[in-house]
C-alpha cells in the first residue's frame, strides 16, 4: 500500500512540476511575443526580464539543446530581446545573467546567445561585472568562470578578457578564482 501511496504522489508531483515548466515557459514565450508588438514598451520589458530564466537549467530547457530535446524558444530572439532592454538597466541584467552561468557550460547555439549577452555586458564594463562576480560565493565564482572561459578552441578573445578583467583594480580573491580557472578551462570543455 505505501508502495502504491509513494508512486502516486511521484506521479502528481512530476505531472505538476512539468505543469509549472509548460507555464514558465508559456509565460516566457507569451511576453517576447508582447513584447515584439511593443518593443519600447517599459512593461513589456519588464514583464519579458521577469519571465526570462533565472538558472542554467531553466535556460537549458527553454534554449538549448540536449540528447533529450530541442530548444522550446527560439534562443536567437530570446537573447536579441534580452539584449535590446532599455529601461532594464545594465547592472540588472548582469546580475541575471551571472547566475544564469552560474554552473552553466558552453553549448553551441542557443545557451550560447545568451552567454554572448554577458560577454558583451562584462567587456563595456569590467569594473560593474567584477563587483556583481565579487557578490558571488566562492564556489559560484568558480562555476561562473569555468562557464566564461569554455570554449571548443583556443579563442585568442580569451586571453584579452582576462587582461581587460585583470586590469580593473581591487577585487584582488575574485582575480585570483578567475585566473585559475582559466588556466584550468581555457579551450577547454570538460562537461561534454
Amino acid at each position: 500500500m505505501c508502495k502504491k501511496i509513494a508512486f502516486l504522489l511521484l506521479v502528481l508531483f512530476s505531472t505538476n512540476a512539468m505543469a509549472q515548466k509548460n507555464e514558465r515557459v508559456q509565460l516566457l514565450e507569451n511576453s517576447l511575443k508582447e513584447l515584439r508588438e511593443s518593443p519600447k514598451d517599459s512593461i513589456r520589458q519588464r514583464k519579458f526580464f521577469d519571465a526570462f530564466p533565472a538558472n542554467f537549467p531553466d535556460l537549458l530547457v527553454c534554449m538549448g539543446y540536449t540528447s533529450f530535446s530541442s530548444p522550446l524558444l527560439n534562443p536567437e530572439d530570446c537573447a536579441a530581446a534580452f539584449n535590446d532592454l532599455t529601461y532594464i538597466s545594465e547592472k540588472e541584467k548582469m546580475v541575471r545573467l551571472s547566475h544564469l552561468m552560474v554552473g552553466g557550460f558552453w553549448q553551441a547555439d542557443g545557451v550560447n546567445y545568451i552567454r554572448l549577452v554577458m560577454e558583451k555586458l562584462m567587456r563595456k564594463d569590467a569594473d560593474m561585472a567584477l563587483e556583481i562576480i565579487s557578490q558571488l560565493s566562492e564556489c559560484q565564482q568558480i562555476l561562473f568562470w569555468q562557464n566564461y572561459w569554455q570554449n571548443p578552441c583556443n579563442d585568442s578573445s580569451l586571453e584579452k578578457d582576462l587582461n581587460l578583467y585583470n586590469s580593473v583594480s581591487g577585487y584582488n580573491r575574485e582575480r585570483q578564482i578567475m585566473k585559475e580557472a582559466y588556466d584550468s578551462f581555457k579551450g577547454e570543455l570538460p562537461i561534454m
